[in-house]
């Protein structure tokens, strides 16, 4: 099998070696051919190698123009490393008829913890908190009657996939009750309802849905108006999901208690990260799927897939473009 290994220059070098470690056990360059290239490489590079190539891995996705993409046509599986896959050409891939594959949930227990991470750490203030240890200020606390415990919350879950799952296991282990809501019909696991019953009955609503043409600034105004007052909302799924002026105000005018959010349409200058502490704003810089073990989790969703491919088989995570 020909492999082609797609990269960006700026992964740090473990990265790559868990990559290729991983392609290069399970298929031995005796028998099989493992060839790099970084994502800044030329078209004509990218199309020398995507004609070569049977299979594709790439970590993570960048986007490739209509022109190099026709290169790929002959390939049997373009596998992307993570879960969403807007950023890649994906209509190329429909259009010339190569198969794509996202990791089919590969990372889902790795963003669901760090959406549990910022949802307990908005709970206890912890933003305000550690900067108040920082300077010094032992004093002057509000004895823990500031913040709230997460036992006892009602947790809205909007978006049922694989990471909206894992969210409502995590949380309903710590003591939580789970509302959900999906376009699809949800078979089995939490109470399905309309997203303005959700917005108005959660403690907590955080978001796990794609973005499409139809889910831009999702949550705007109306829907933080509906929210209860002094609720939370978190953010690990994409930046353009969240009108970010209307979640400002939400958080300015203390209509919620806070926010965590891991997604940045400008991480250096967004509005949303020059809040004062009082606003209580988690941050972190898209790094909820980002843990070595969801990497590991990746790379062998990947092989399992490449050798389905080799047997003739049906690979799993297969985008329905």
């Amino acid at each position: 099998m020909k492999i082609l290994y797609a990269h960006s220059n700026k992964l740090p070098g473990s990265y790559t070696e868990l990559m290729l470690g991983k392609l290069r056990g399970a298929f031995p360059e005796d028998r099989h051919s493992i060839e790099r290239i970084q994502f800044s490489a030329s078209a004509t590079e990218w199309i020398e190698k995507l004609e070569r190539a049977e299979v594709a891995l790439f970590t993570p996705s960048t986007y490739l123009s209509d022109g190099i993409m026709e290169a790929a046509r002959n390939i049997k599986l373009i596998q992307l490393l993570s879960s969403g896959y807007d950023k890649f050409n994906a209509p190329a891939c429909k259009k010339w008829g190569i198969h794509l594959a996202n990791n089919g949930g590969a990372n889902a227990n790795a963003v669901a913890e760090h959406t549990l991470l910022l949802m307990l750490a908005v709970l206890r203030k912890m933003s305000l908190y550690h900067e108040r240890m920082k300077k010094g200020l032992f004093k002057n606390s509000d004895y823990g009657m500031d913040v709230h415990s997460f036992r006892g919350s009602t947790v809205g879950i909007i978006g049922y996939g694989a990471i909206g799952r894992a969210v409502a296991e995590k949380s309903a282990a710590l003591g939580a009750s789970i509302l959900a809501y999906d376009k699809k019909k949800i078979e089995n696991g939490a109470p399905q309802v309309e997203l303005d019953t959700l917005l108005a009955a959660s403690d907590i609503v955080t978001v796990h849905i794609r973005p499409d043409g139809t889910t831009k600034h999702f949550m705007g105004r109306r829907e933080f108006s509906l929210m209860k007052s002094g609720a939370i909302f978190v953010n690990t799924a994409r930046s353009e999901l969240v009108d970010d002026a209307a979640l400002a105000w939400a958080l300015q005018t203390r209509r919620l208690f806070g926010a965590g959010l891991d997604v940045w349409y400008d991480k250096r200058h967004s509005p949303l990260l020059s809040l004062p502490l009082v606003c209580n704003v988690m941050a972190t810089p898209h790094i909820s799927g980002s843990t070595k073990t969801a990497y590991t989790d990746c790379v062998n969703f990947a092989v399992e897939n490449f050798k389905r491919v080799e047997r003739g088989e049906m690979s799993l995570g297969l985008v329905s473009l």
